[in-house]
């Protein structure tokens, strides 16, 4: 699933009313937030949750209240929404998308997705080029990225707009 390029587009258009992270909450201990993953909610209500694990990256509609985590729970454990101040003010409309791939054509990953609003100011920004989401403003994805063209060689930019049209952006190799 972490190879699907377009896999946020059913983010165009649509207001984000609060952003979260998924936590483990047991009995005798305070919920954990677990820095993998990340819960969007929408004005609608729909919830989107991003589970970021090495090599693997997983964006998917919550058809159900049920949370999901990159192992099995114990018993007496169970997943809850632990709230973020990421972005701030909320709502904010996502009018475009663009998602960062690295590596070569057979074998791109996902490294990093930026939401713009319709003035194409920077909403939010999220890496997944290791084992968690990281939320990072847009100058430090940008010297990130820096960093990633050296480690594989090659890194494309997909842009996707709200008119559900996509355009290759930029192809960065390095030397």
């Amino acid at each position: 699933m972490g190879k699907i390029k377009g896999q946020f587009q059913p983010l165009l258009g649509q207001a984000i009313a609060s952003v979260a992270r998924v936590a483990l909450d047991a009995p005798d201990s305070d919920p954990s937030p677990m820095m993998d993953t990340l819960l969007l909610t929408l004005k609608d209500g729909r919830n989107f949750e991003l589970l970021v694990e090495q090599g693997h990256v997983q964006f998917e509609e919550l058809q159900t209240a049920n949370l999901f985590a990159g192992f099995e729970l114990e018993p007496n454990q169970q997943l809850v929404s632990y709230p973020t101040h990421a972005i701030d003010p909320l709502p904010q409309t996502i009018e475009s998308l663009t998602e960062t791939w690295a590596g070569e054509e057979n074998s791109q990953f996902l490294v990093a997705v930026s939401l713009w609003d319709k003035n194409n100011a920077h909403i939010i920004s999220v890496c997944t080029e290791g084992d968690e989401a990281e939320i990072m403003s847009l100058e430090a994805l940008r010297q990130r990225m820096d960093e990633m063209v050296f480690s594989y060689g090659f890194l494309s930019h997909q842009l996707y707009s709200s008119a559900r049209q996509s355009q290759d952006i930029g192809v960065l190799r390095s030397a």
